[in-house]
């Protein structure tokens, strides 16, 4: 099986402060959440304090560089209070990190998604982003946990806030959750985990959605009933098969899911139509950034992304006849808890050449399981081509194509 990417957030704990945050979490009944499905949980946020020092640095302070989800349970060791091994990131009880309240404390500390340990500008270690801060959680590159500029504890920390997960994608109205995706320059956008399922999809229609909120170009698609007859659209089944894609569905269909969701087709970085033209630009096109790692991989299974693997990922050297359950374990990436970006279902994505209506060309994205990693477009490539030759792959807006889903995208 091809070796996957290591979460870039994983983090290394001391013998030393894995057993002092076990007998912290012995001690308390808030504290020490666990992680589900990719979402590591955070602690609520406690007493700031006013200490001062601490190790300066990316990883210092209250839980290392941009750590979304596990945000202030250790610091690096430093001075007493400013970062200190045992109660980190500023003074003892109540400093920022403070092993009882403090802004990354191992009980009430660091990353509580409104002001957590020491409020999201000044909290727990560093004026912008320490204890949980809003954008980079757990002791941000610049200045959390423990920074040069603020130490740790933060000038002026301030009290902690509510409990809950400093990572900062939203929890979708329905369908799969969304996994963090860095942007090119900084920051996060979301997509998510999974194509949209036959399950999800049967949810959508019994809520009895109206054709008449649709955008402009799609007040022509006269429904959102996924295609059906019997050669070639058969798999909407959403009682036998409701981990299966949805498929046959068509561009405006997607479109509406994914308002419905309370997210948004995948297009542009930072929202709206992406052009045709920056489908494989890594800095324009979410799907293509999610797919290659900014970039990095010609297919989205971790970093020998650049070989091809024919038993990855559900496409015709596979061997399936049809669309499988999601996710397929062995087809994850371009990031960690993302899966089924090459074969499966090709995905819609908001890209389209024109905005007049029904018959405007628009890209799909992945290939499916009836593709290969060369050849004909589209491809099992993230660029749709060949390694060598980025192709775009467009059909009409109201197509309903048996290899041809979706997944959605967000903002924080």
């Amino acid at each position: 099986m091809t070796t996957r990417r290591t979460n870039q957030r994983s983090l290394i704990l001391a013998p030393a402060l894995g057993v002092a945050l076990a007998m912290l979490c012995a001690a308390s009944f808030s504290g020490c959440l666990v992680s589900f499905d990719g979402y590591e949980l955070a602690d609520a946020g406690g007493t700031g304090g006013t200490a001062t020092g601490g190790h300066a640095g990316s990883e210092s302070g209250a839980g290392g560089t941009n750590s979304a989800g596990m945000a202030g349970s250790f610091a690096v060791a430093g001075t007493s209070n400013g970062g200190g091994a045992t109660n980190g990131g500023g003074g003892a009880t109540n400093g920022g990190g403070g092993a009882t309240n403090g802004g990354g404390g191992a009980t009430n500390g660091g990353g509580g998604a409104t002001n957590g340990g020491g409020g999201a500008t000044n909290g727990g270690g560093g004026a912008t982003n320490g204890g949980g801060g809003a954008t980079n959680g757990g002791g941000g590159a610049t200045n959390g946990g423990g920074g040069a500029a603020n130490g740790g504890g933060g000038a002026t920390a301030g009290s902690g806030g509510s409990a809950g997960n400093p990572a900062t994608c939203p929890t979708p109205l329905h369908g799969a959750i969304l996994v963090e995706i860095p942007k090119p320059g900084g920051g996060i956008f979301c997509i998510d985990r999974t194509e949209v399922t036959n399950a999800d999809y049967a949810q959508f229609l019994a809520s009895s959605p109206s054709t008449a909120s649709q955008s402009a170009v799609c007040t022509a698609n006269a429904d959102f009933v996924p295609a059906a007859d019997a050669t070639s659209c058969t798999q909407y089944d959403p009682t036998n098969k409701p981990k299966v894609p949805v498929a046959c569905v068509d561009w405006c269909d997607a479109k509406a899911f994914c308002a419905w969701a309370g997210k948004r087709l995948c297009g542009k970085i930072g929202g709206g139509t992406n052009a045709p033209a920056d489908f494989a630009n890594a800095t324009k096109s979410e799907w293509f950034t999610a797919c290659s790692h900014v970039g990095a991989y010609k297919f989205p299974y971790g970093a020998l992304g650049d070989t091809y693997d024919a038993a990855a990922c559900v496409g015709a050297d596979h061997g399936a006849l049809r669309p499988t359950a999601v996710p397929t374990a062995s087809c994850q990436g371009g990031y960690d808890g993302v899966f089924d970006l090459s074969g499966n279902v090709s995905e819609w994505e908001d890209s389209c050449a024109a905005s007049t209506g029904l018959s405007d060309q628009c890209l799909y994205r992945g290939g499916s399981y009836l593709d290969l990693d060369t050849g004909t477009t589209p491809t099992l490539l993230c660029n749709s081509g060949s390694a060598a030759t980025p192709k775009s792959a467009t059909k009409a807006r109201s197509t309903r194509d048996k290899e041809i889903g979706f997944r959605c995208c967000a903002d924080p």
